[in-house]
């Protein structure tokens, strides 16, 4: 959502660009550029060339040299594993006049946010397939332990015990004893939500934290659709700023955070293939992923910051989460 940025938007000169992609032999092909819409921190541009039908994608990092290596090496990681934008050209360091970039095929495909409503019955199903087959294979990549990775993968710890019941129950009472959280939620859903998250926590708790490789951010907007004789596919997963050591459930959260606002095939579609692919979920798997999702929507409502349509979908979803609780229980 342009409108919720977290950093604005680098106005791209062309000169820039052509020193962007010189190292490309391409500084003297491009027929034009113009950025692309959406993305919170970094800046995206889309760009053209003189011959054929060829286009780039220019992603600008706002956040740092280590930011631009991680998704380079996650992009080499993932290669051959499951469906991401080639890295044509990985500049961390920057050229003189702008900050770290990396340079991708374009992937000229709509995003699942814009297919999934249009869908139903045996295609839902399938693109779901597809997405939880994806997943599972992403999260097949694992690693020592939880935490955020640096430059080169390797897993710098979180600073608190993952005791997953324990660490969550944490988060939640520092959002709902004080802070912005508190305030905008209203002291009546702050404690019918601390109740449930008291009562349900106990599903979070793991013999050993989980440390598999979570993108972060997999939502529809991060999810490229394209149709394969017919079927509807993931074509690429981009957007891989916020990926780190921990667990599925997280990916699966964001996922199906609306849904639903997808057809009813969709979601039994992931679940199928994603236990197909990585191994059978839990039985309260839903129960669960809506429980991390909570922590999710807690920390967008503790932001110093007023972001009215955020905070509102984040109530929203919270509302919503506390009406339907007994439908993500097994039955």
């Amino acid at each position: 959502m342009t409108g919720d940025r977290r950093h604005p938007v680098l106005r791209l000169q062309a000169g820039q660009l052509r020193e962007m992609l010189r190292p490309l032999g391409l500084a003297d092909e491009i027929a034009g550029f113009e950025p692309v819409a959406g993305g919170r921190c970094n800046s995206n541009y889309c760009v053209g060339l003189k011959r054929g039908e060829r286009k780039l994608f220019v992603r600008i990092y706002s956040r740092g040299a280590d930011v631009a290596r991680k998704e380079a090496a996650l992009g080499q990681l993932l290669a051959g594993r499951a469906p991401v934008a080639a890295v044509l050209h990985s500049a961390p360091d920057g050229v003189p006049g702008c900050p770290p970039f990396a340079v991708q095929e374009w992937v000229q495909h709509p995003s699942l946010s814009a297919v999934l409503e249009s869908l139903a019955g045996l295609e839902a199903r399938a693109l779901g397939e597809s997405v939880g087959e994806t997943l599972g294979r992403i999260v097949g990549v694992r690693f020592s332990g939880p935490g955020d990775l640096g430059p080169d993968l390797s897993v710098k710890p979180w600073p608190w015990a993952d005791d997953g019941d324990g660490m969550f129950l944490e988060f939640v009472r520092g959002c709902l004893e004080a802070g912005r959280a508190v305030e905008r939620l209203g002291n009546e859903r702050s404690q019918r939500l601390w109740e449930l998250a008291r009562c349900e926590a106990f599903r979070l708790r793991e013999p050993e934290p989980a440390a598999c490789l979570v993108h972060g951010d997999f939502g529809p907007t991060n999810l490229l659709v394209s149709r394969d004789r017919g079927r509807p596919s993931v074509a690429a997963v981009v957007d891989w700023e916020f990926a780190h050591s921990g667990t599925p459930l997280m990916d699966l959260a964001n996922l199906l955070r609306r849904e639903e606002q997808a057809p009813p095939e969709f979601a039994s579609g992931v679940a199928a293939a994603f236990s197909a692919t990585w191994g059978p979920l839990p039985a309260d798997w839903r129960a669960r992923a809506k429980l991390i999702d909570l922590t999710a929507q807690l920390e967008f409502l503790q932001s110093v910051a007023e972001r009215g349509e955020i905070h509102a979908q984040a109530i929203e979803i919270i509302d919503r989460t506390l009406a339907s609780w007994d439908s993500y229980l097994p039955s």
